[in-house]
């Protein structure tokens, strides 16, 4: 199981991903927390009771929560880290790497419907430029001292709808951060109808 843990670094966290001989550990946040890093990931394993004598230690920088002023030039299209897509809320950037690089190849094909490619790539990356927009401001209300440990607490124990809504806001994209009170509606209907066919079932 993929677990995450907050709290564990300011205005961060930690997670565990299962592999076939092992797991990857790690912890993330801001690069004003980048010299105690390694030393707060030592901490981290050992509250997980992992022996860090043997353990390999890699690092990196990762550019979130902004991008350059200017993606695209008639030559030149700035994809995934180097435009630094990458999601402000959860440090990921594969999902938006590939999907720049999609949007990339509609926007040379397409560039002759548009005014130049400058233009067509900025309409074809919306959806990524909104959504990191958006995540800066949901960043700051998650590692809020006072908000973050609220939400937490309102999600413990309901893992079908923490479930739904990391799915939903966070591994699909299928709705914007601004969309959230939008995902609480559709969850309350879904819940509902599932309920409401349980009774007739049964």
């Amino acid at each position: 199981m993929v677990s995450v843990y907050f709290g564990v670094i300011p205005n961060g966290y930690g997670w565990v991903f299962p592999k076939k001989e092992g797991y990857t550990v790690g912890v993330g946040g801001p690069e004003r927390n980048s010299l105690k890093m390694k030393e707060q990931l030592l901490l981290f394993l050992n509250t997980l009771g992992i022996v860090t004598d043997s353990v390999k230690v890699k690092g990196a920088f990762i550019p979130y929560g902004s991008f350059p002023k200017r993606l695209a030039s008639d030559h030149i299209l700035l994809v995934g880290d180097a435009a630094g897509f990458v999601d402000p809320v959860n440090g990921e950037g594969i999902y938006f790497a590939i999907l720049s690089g999609q949007k990339a190849i509609q926007a040379i094909l397409d560039r002759d419907q548009y005014d130049n490619l400058e233009e067509a790539y900025l309409f074809k990356i919306g959806l990524i430029t909104d959504i990191i927009r958006q995540g800066n401001i949901v960043h700051k209300l998650l590692f809020n001292p006072f908000l973050g440990p609220v939400l937490c607490r309102i999600l413990k124990g309901h893992h079908a709808a923490a479930a739904f809504f990391l799915d939903n806001l966070v591994s699909r994209y299928n709705f914007r951060y601004s969309q959230f009170f939008s995902l609480i509606s559709t969850y309350l209907k879904e819940k509902k109808s599932r309920k409401d066919a349980g009774k007739i079932t049964h």
